[in-house]
């Protein structure tokens, strides 16, 4: 304890010695840590319209439930407390104007946005989870999905008119497909008793119709275009593993195609079998495969007939692949994405990554761009743009014009702030191999003489990237320098260093293995 108090008095004493070295003051703590001023931007299908969350962070009062308390004026220090108070709001693009802000009740924010179409608005709303001080009373939250105009007219809650379902459905966040043929319906999972059932759902009404039925298990499904459900997964009492059904047609019954065994140790990597689209060949699918018989995670066509791969859509020669970027409006696979230091797409369509190219080369190939949204077209794109040094700003780029706009700064307290910036480093090991790693410098500048901070990121099978990360920049600008380093066991580079930590942490000989 002694030793742990000494570190963090030397840890206090110096960054207090090295902000009186600053001209400029470095941004507060609240500055780097409160939640984004603008986030969740969802582009309408005809890309005029721009969904997103807007976030004011005040010093609120709590009451002894762990909620902000009406009474804020009479409140004592020890329960007051920094606290976002989220708003849904819709941009006009063409005019360049905000049309509808709509507050949200005390602690809730919203999970995600969907246009149903260009009038009608889909959003997940969840109420964040409260407990008083000594922790015996206790909120677990819950979440809804609502429909609402665009105009910011009354909603409605979906599955709220019946008490029995209101009461299974305590969380209630996903959508299975948005029917992209169909814009006044949805298909969207919900318990029914202890069953997680699917339902056909009408957005301007709130009508709702089962579809199919599932199981004590199931967790997940999946339909096609049209909405037709093709697979349900369940899991096991103990969550270690999961079993896929698809539909059989011909037997009109479910049938088990695939069983996976779940990583106990790695929730953030999610399953080694993911189906993300269906193809043009019944019974076959697009699948982010991790299973044994590859070394990299990869794109790859599953035939639920067949019970196997019948084919490799993308695999990159080094680098695991993150996930799938689908088609929004035809539901279709258009392109994989993954990270070597940087975010990367590669596309299906040749044209898509002629715009990358340009893109990135605009940025002088030192951030990592994301596709937030795109509208139906696929000709509208909102990007958000982030670096080591820049907490990400947001762009509407058209492709038919070639022209990139900024929309919104993502955190516009810290457009002022001055960041550490950052450097890859190929670090030679005393075995032979070679790791990772980033060196984020001092706010002060590249050459300026620092303490140096290791950070070890956590997992296993987690990694660090080339980007904006809020605690190294908290560091950064009070004077330290910061080294990241992607060690054996860090996930993103394949399996035979994903698993290299396997009974040999800490050891020389933890090599590559397959």
């Amino acid at each position: 304890m002694r030793v742990c108090q000494r570190f963090i008095a030397f840890l206090f004493v110096s960054s207090f010695a090295l902000f009186h070295a600053y001209a400029q003051t470095p941004p507060s703590a609240l500055d780097l840590m409160k939640a984004p001023t603008h986030s969740l931007l969802e582009l309408s299908p005809n890309g005029r319209y721009l969904a997103f969350q807007y976030a004011e962070t005040k010093e609120e009062c709590i009451n002894y439930e762990g909620q902000i308390s009406k009474y804020s004026k009479k409140c004592a220090d020890q329960r007051k407390e920094y606290r976002a108070a989220y708003q849904m709001a819709i941009y006009d693009v063409t005019k360049k104007e905000l049309t509808s802000l709509m507050p949200l009740p005390p602690d809730f924010y919203v999970n995600w946005f969907a246009w149903a179409n260009d009038d009608r608005l889909l959003a997940a709303i969840r109420r964040r989870s409260t407990s008083n001080k000594k922790g015996s009373k206790i909120s677990y939250g819950g979440s809804r999905i609502i429909s609402l105009p665009r105009s910011g007219g009354d909603y409605i809650t979906l599955f709220n008119d019946s008490r029995n379902m209101s009461r299974a459905n305590f969380r209630i966040s996903s959508i299975t497909s948005m029917l992209p043929n169909d814009p006044n319906h949805v298909i969207i999972p919900a318990y029914k008793g202890d069953n997680l059932d699917l339902w056909k759902v009408n957005v301007n009404s709130g009508a709702y119709e089962q579809i199919a039925k599932g199981k004590v298990g199931t967790f997940s499904w999946m339909a096609d275009v049209n909405g037709k459900p093709l697979l349900r997964l369940d899991t096991t009492l103990l969550g270690r593993r999961v079993t896929v059904h698809a539909w059989n047609d011909e037997t009109g019954k479910w049938e088990n195609v695939r069983t996976i065994r779940t990583k106990r140790w790695n929730e953030n990597e999610g399953l080694e079998f993911r189906p993300v689209a269906t193809t043009d060949v019944a019974g076959q699918l697009v699948v982010v495969s991790d299973e044994e018989e590859g070394v990299r995670r990869a794109i790859k066509i599953y035939d639920y007939r067949k019970k196997d791969y019948v084919d490799t859509i993308y695999e990159h020669p080094l680098y695991d692949v993150g996930g799938a970027f689908i088609n929004s409006a035809t539901g279709e696979y258009a392109g994989a994405w993954y990270y070597d230091d940087r975010l990367q797409f590669e596309f299906e369509d040749k044209a898509w990554n002629s715009h990358f190219r340009g893109l990135n080369a605009f940025f002088d190939n030192a951030s990592n761009l994301d596709i937030v949204s795109t509208d139906k077209s696929g000709e509208k794109l909102v990007l958000l743009e982030t670096s080591p040094n820049s907490p990400g700003d947001y762009y509407l780029y058209d492709r038919a014009q070639s022209n990139l706009e900024p929309i919104f700064s993502k955190t516009p307290d810290l457009a002022a702030a001055k960041f550490g910036t950052a450097e890859i480093l190929e670090t030679p090991t005393r075995d032979g191999e070679t790791v990772t790693a980033y060196v984020t410098h001092p706010a002060s500048g590249k050459n300026a003489v620092a303490p140096l901070l290791v950070m070890p990121h956590g997992g296993p099978e987690v990694r660090d990237y080339f980007d904006y990360d809020r605690t190294v920049q908290y560091f950064a600008t009070r004077g330290y320098r910061i080294l990241q380093v992607n060690f054996r066991g860090s996930s993103g580079y394949g399996r035979p260093i994903r698993y290299a930590w396997l009974r040999r942490v800490g050891r020389g000989d933890a090599k590559r293995r397959h």
